[in-house]
């Protein structure tokens, strides 16, 4: 039986949720983030939120391209991901006058 891969999962309310990506390391470093997103969105933890809409963080880099491996972003076994609420808004901004 191999090693339990797992990460730390913060929400946007401040709950933490720990989950099973893995048993061995092998298909722990094939894991995408469309696999971690989707692992997140069967937590009922965020049904509160539309969950579609919500954005993954670790450290500093927004994990937004599905097709990346979690490897990619130096996510490793108990990384912790941080789950924020994606804000409304946004757009062309021009600046100077």
């Amino acid at each position: 039986m191999g090693k339990i891969c797992q990460v730390k999962v913060f929400g946007p309310d401040g709950d933490l949720k720990v989950i099973e990506l893995s048993s061995t390391e092998e298909q722990f470093q094939s894991m995408t983030v469309k696999l971690l997103r989707d692992k997140i969105r069967q937590l009922n933890t965020f049904s509160r939120n539309k969950r579609k809409d919500l954005r993954l963080i670790f450290t500093d880099k927004l994990l937004c391209v599905d097709s990346n491996l979690l490897r990619d972003y130096g996510i490793q076994h108990t990384s912790i991901i941080q789950v924020e609420p994606r804000v409304p808004g946004g757009g062309n901004l021009k600046h100077g006058g």
